[in-house]
């Protein structure tokens, strides 16, 4: 900015000469002045000329360039000193208008050999409205004043015309802009002309507005949250529409770090890394990372954020690689060195496996050049505690390699893995490749059978039960039995059986001679060793019965088995045994054996091996295995632990014996000897209580043999109601217990009841022929004149009745011989009765001459009609049979006749 020289107040005169003087005089002055003047002119048009902007570039993140040439002093400064020099400026930024200055920085730069610049960043979208700048040389006296240049204008957003019609949409800033994460953002919106922005909001969330100028309005948001890849909403509304712009806020990269590269085939190398914070935008916006081999001509690799593949060089051992990332928030980058023979990790492909029966031949293919490379590959199984096998070799290109892994069992399912890398270093095995699950071949059985059978003897054969059970090495961890053969000889005949694997028991008839049996395993591979079984003719087993002993030694550990040594049993001993009470579904004895050597006559069965269970008989037939078979030495039989009876005696009686004092006999049934007892019985118990229990307490009847199951009960009294108990007791206690209540007879009055009852009888028989003799010749004479004579029954009151029936006097008997003919009249009715009164009245016949009278025959049997009347006699008509004999009465059943 210049400043015009001043002139003096006595150059300004009011007269004319003194004005023409003064004005030469002053003409003079001015020039000297001018002189002057020019010197400093000159200098500043020199060495202090402004600094020009040439250009202002708006950049991506709100950003201002300003660009410019120093002007004289830089010139100066340029042919006297060195260019890197710094020198320093003044920026001003103005927002708006010119008078608004929102930004003033001094700026220190060098001079490269083009313009000078500085970069100003806004909060404010540079969209918004207009800004100005100018730069100015920094005095280098505080009294020198600034000489600025010219202000440079960026221009705002403006509303554009469209086909001679104003905008109708508001312009919003910033739009589809990616922001940085913990900044401070301005928003901005231009409204078309003549409207206004009302409402300004981001994220859903309203904000108040910032007048920016010239209808233009804003809002700043503070913090910004990094988003996801759909962005957030800005939003803007006038007086007459709503418009919506998508942003987004993201971070700057991070330096990649742990590095890592590795070679599979010397031809190309995979580099992987970890990027930091992973990026949250994706399409365009999303990071870039590129790699770059130093020192060479290749050109920059696009890369994946995690890894990046490139070729190698031939020749090549040592490379610098430099993994750059940028997104439009910043930029890093980081290097890495290596050396390829150190990266090598050769990756098996195309793994086959040929397997056999105990072993498997493996073969992979490394592709690449590895000549003249020491490697080595490990092999393993699936086995958990298998270990690798090292497999030693020299390189060589895309060639196929073999090994063999050894110690596998037959038929079994494995998977085999190789991993290889070069021999000599110490690193972890990286990459292992699989060949899937294979099979190894079958076997034939390595397995030998325990065999042990049961005999069911018949008359002319006998069906034998073949048991066995599978031997086999603890090392064989899978035996295939596909069947089992079962081979025999029959009258001179050899028979087979096919018994399927599932199985392991088998059923055939044999005749009465000796039997050889034997039994393999089969599969197809081959068979087992048989082995052999054989049943003794029907003449050995038939030998006198063996008593069964009791076990000496039992404990709840086990048993303790011992016998005496048998001459004939050259191959040993078997123990068999089961238990009656069995634990299986089926409800069986399980049948189980032990073999014994020749030289022993003794055998611990554990409980925790054999499962022996307390409470449960277990009977033990020893075997001797002679020559001509398995003969039967001796039985025994035990409990672990004997339990309490679980079952009570039955059928209780007592027999009273007229003793004096009185007794009775007690006996009971029992099955002493039954297997499912939880113990041996040792006896009973029997107790004998009062009824009331006054006078005695109870008494107790001890009986010590198991099969005596009567006792005499001494000393009772009569016409006394007893409770007797009885209890059967092992050697663990007593069992549940029956009960039977019993009152002894008192004899002497039941003497006198049967005399008195006797002559009871007797009175009642005099008294019946004393009244046989008085009505016998009344009433044959009524038998014999049936029309002529009547017979008038008296008149029973109900308390005579009921007397006559309780007594049981002149009841009626049953008469065989009598028909009954009964005169009633039609007027009346007549019913009938068993001992019951009747209905039926007639009248009687001499009270009326005149009067018809009808004669009604019935034959009755077993019935008796009555005929009552309280005003007249009642009379039946009764006629005998002609061959009813002389002397007997006739009467009818069930009714009572009082004469």
């Amino acid at each position: 900015m210049r400043r015009s020289p001043t002139v003096p107040s006595h150059c300004h005169s009011p007269s004319r000469g003194a004005a023409r003087a003064a004005k030469m005089h002053c003409t003079l002055l001015l020039l000297v002045l001018t002189c002057g003047s020019g010197r400093h002119l000159r200098g500043a048009s020199g060495s202090e000329l402004p600094p020009r902007i040439v250009q202002l570039e708006p950049g991506p993140q709100q950003e201002l360039l300003v660009k410019w040439h120093a002007g004289g002093r830089g010139s100066a400064s340029a042919s006297s000193s060195s260019s890197s020099s710094p020198l320093a400026f003044r920026v001003q930024v103005a927002r708006g208008t010119k008078s608004n200055v929102v930004n003033e920085s001094d700026v220190t730069v060098i001079h490269d050999g083009g313009p000078w610049s500085w970069t100003w960043r806004s909060e404010w979208p540079l969209q918004c409205t207009d800004h100005w700048v100018r730069v100015a040389w920094v005095p280098r006296h505080p009294a020198q004043p600034m000489i600025w240049s010219e202000w440079k204008e960026n221009q705002g957003e403006k509303e554009p015309e469209k086909e001679g019609k104003s905008w109708q949409e508001i312009m919003m800033f910033p739009a589809n802009t990616v922001m940085k994460e913990g900044s401070s953002q301005g928003f901005c919106c231009i409204p078309p002309r003549g409207r206004n922005i009302i409402n300004i909001s981001f994220d859903n969330i309203h904000y108040p507005l910032i007048e920016i100028g010239d209808g233009v309005q804003g809002t700043m948001v503070q913090n910004l949250n990094a988003t996801s890849e759909v962005g957030v909403v800005f939003c803007c509304e006038d007086s007459a529409s709503k418009r919506f712009q998508i942003n987004y806020v993201s971070f700057p990269p991070q330096k990649p770090r742990n590095f890592s590269c590795k070679t599979e085939n010397l031809r190309k190398v995979n580099c992987t890394w970890d990027p930091g914070r992973r990026p949250n935008l994706a399409s365009h916006y999303k990071r870039s990372y590129s790699l770059q081999i130093q020192n060479s001509s290749m050109e920059k690799i696009t890369c994946h954020y995690t890894y990046c593949e490139f070729d190698t060089i031939p020749g090549w051992k040592e490379y610098t690689i430099t993994v750059t990332v940028t997104n439009s928030l910043g930029k890093e980058s980081e290097n890495y060195i290596f050396n390829i023979t150190d990266i090598v990790f050769p990756t098996p492909m195309h793994l086959s496996v040929v397997p056999g029966v105990r072993s498997a031949n493996v073969s992979w293919m490394l592709e690449g050049d590895f000549s003249g490379m020491d490697l080595v590959c490990q092999i393993k199984t699936s086995l958990e505690d298998s270990t690798p096998v090292e497999y030693p070799f020299q390189g060589l290109v895309d060639e196929r390699y073999k090994s063999r892994v050894d110690g596998l069992q037959p038929y079994t399912q494995y998977n085999v893995s190789v991993s290889c890398s070069q021999r000599g270093t110490t690193r972890d095995w990286r990459t292992w490749v699989s060949s899937g699950p294979f099979m190894t071949e079958m076997e034939a059985p390595w397995v030998t059978l325990d065999l042990w059978m049961t005999i069911d003897p018949f008359d002319y054969n006998r069906n034998v039960t073949l048991l066995w059970r599978m031997n086999q090495n603890s090392s064989e961890a899978n035996i295939i039995i596909q069947s089992y053969q079962v081979t025999w000889e029959d009258l001179n005949q050899q028979k087979n059986l096919s018994v399927s694997a599932d199985k392991n028991q088998a059923k055939i008839t044999v005749g009465l001679g000796k039997c050889s049996i034997s039994v393999k395993a089969v599969n197809k591979a081959g068979s087992s060793m048989p082995a052999y079984i054989i049943v003794p003719s029907k003449e050995l087993l038939n030998r006198t019965q063996i008593e069964t002993k009791r076990v000496k030694n039992s404990t709840l550990q086990g048993f303790l088995l011992s016998w005496a040594a048998d001459a004939s049993a050259t191959c040993g001993y078997t123990v068999e045994w089961d238990t009656v009470r069995s634990y299986n579904v089926s409800n069986k004895p399980e049948i189980q054996w032990k073999r014994v050597p020749v030289e022993c006559t003794s055998l611990i069965l554990p409980a925790d091996i054999f499962t022996f269970h307390g409470g449960c008989r277990y009977t033990f037939r020893i075997f001797g295995c002679t020559r001509n078979g398995h003969l039967l030495l001796e039985k025994q039989e035990g409990y672990t632990e004997e339990d309490k009876p679980t079952s009570k005696p039955y059928d209780l009686n007592v027999a009273h014996k007229s003793t004096s004092p009185p007794s009775a006999v007690l006996k009971w049934t029992f099955p002493e000897d039954d297997p499912t007892h939880p113990g041996f019985i040792t006896g009973y118990l029997v107790t004998v209580q009062h009824g009331d229990g006054s006078r005695t307490g109870p008494r107790n009847i001890t009986v010590d043999d198991p099969h005596k199951k009567s006792c005499d009960i001494p000393d009772l009294q009569e016409d006394m109601e007893y409770t007797i108990t009885v209890q059967a007791r092992t050697s663990a206690g007593l069992g549940p217990h029956s009960e039977l209540m019993k009152k002894h007879p008192n004899h002497s009055s039941l003497i006198v009841k049967i005399l008195t009852a006797f002559l009871v009888l007797l009175g009642i028989g005099l008294l019946m022929c004393i009244l046989h003799r008085l009505t016998k010749g009344y009433i044959l004479r009524v038998f014999c004149e049936p029309v002529k004579i009547t017979v008038k029954i008296l008149e029973l009151d109900k308390s005579l009745y009921e007397a006559s029936e309780k007594i049981g006097a002149v009841q009626a008997e049953d008469c065989p011989c009598c028909d009954i003919n009964v005169l009633e009249t039609p007027e009346k009715p007549v019913t009938k009765g068993n001992g019951t009164q009747l209905l039926y009245c007639p009248q009687a016949p001499m009270s009326s001459p005149s009067a018809q009278t009808h004669l009604v025959s019935l034959s009755i049997t077993n019935m008796t009609y009555f005929s009552c009347s309280p005003e007249q006699d009642p009379y039946i008509p009764i006629r005998c049979d002609s061959m009813t004999p002389l002397g007997e009465s006739c009467s009818s059943t069930g009714g009572y006749i009082s004469t």
